[in-house]
């Protein structure tokens, strides 16, 4: 935990904040608030799934939503893609009445009224793992459970899903390298040799591999990441973790950056 002293402190370590185009401003924001020099580089762009077969899939599974009884959001980008496809389909929030609502993160869940007016979150955790956890304690054996989700996701994130649970993940976007990030982020990377690098999804390190020259320089900075799932991916990939946010909420992992880098040397 990070006292609102520690947090308010000003460091003049540089961070950069590797993320999903769009996001920057947000990021920027928050870091800023923690006492942190952050910029925020757009490595990724968001785009919904386009090619027929995906398409198909998606219609036949909105076109059956009667079958399940939770709805689980793991970002606030997944609520934006998954109501573009009920519309796009000729439905509505109508369709979800008789479907409790769960979404990883306390941003998504404040953010998803202005998205669906009404709408009531019903369960809240830091992960798919705990949500799904939380979700099987409260429900029958079989009961279904459908999460819209992106490609990414789908290929790099494993839960273990409870035996009551029948799951089904539904990729509805897909996260592209945003090639035009390309000089700005070996700029950035030149001029800030002591920067903490911090990623805010598995995807986001994945994009920075393919977008510097040469990975090396990687390891001589300190990393820090949005929670277990990215450290995970990033480790598996030979690399070191520094910071962890405890939750992957953007506050928390400002707060114990600024702790770590605001410590006692």
């Amino acid at each position: 935990m990070v006292s609102g002293a520690m947090a308010g402190r000003q460091t003049n370590r540089q961070v950069l904040i590797f993320c999903v185009e769009g996001g920057q401003a947000s990021w920027e924001r928050v870091f800023v608030q923690s006492g942190l020099q952050a910029r925020a580089l757009p490595v990724l762009q968001a785009r919904p799934l386009s090619d027929n077969a995906h398409q198909a899939r998606i219609r036949n599974t909105l076109a059956q939503l009667d079958h399940y009884r939770w709805l689980l959001f793991g970002s606030r980008r997944g609520v934006v893609f998954f109501q573009q496809f009920l519309e796009a389909f000729g439905q509505d929030a109508s369709a979800l009445a008789h479907m409790e609502l769960g979404v990883v993160g306390q941003k998504t869940a404040r953010n998803l009224p202005d998205r669906w007016p009404g709408a009531v979150t019903a369960r809240v955790a830091s992960n798919l793992q705990a949500l799904l956890d939380a979700v099987a304690a409260v429900s029958p054996p079989g009961t279904a459970v459908l999460n819209p989700t992106s490609l990414e996701s789908l290929e790099k994130i494993k839960p273990n899903v409870p035996a009551s649970l029948r799951l089904t993940r539904l990729p509805i976007y897909h996260l592209t390298l945003l090639e035009s990030s390309r000089t700005p982020v070996r700029s950035a990377l030149k001029s800030a040799r002591k920067a903490v690098l911090c990623f805010t999804s598995p995807s986001s390190f994945d994009a920075l591999l393919h977008l510097v020259e040469d990975p090396a320089v990687l390891q001589r900075m300190p990393v820090a990441t949005l929670g277990p799932s990215t450290s995970t991916f990033i480790r598996r990939k030979g690399f070191s973790v520094t910071v962890e946010a405890p939750r992957p909420e953007a506050r928390l992992l400002a707060q114990t950056l600024a702790a770590y880098l605001n410590r006692p040397r």
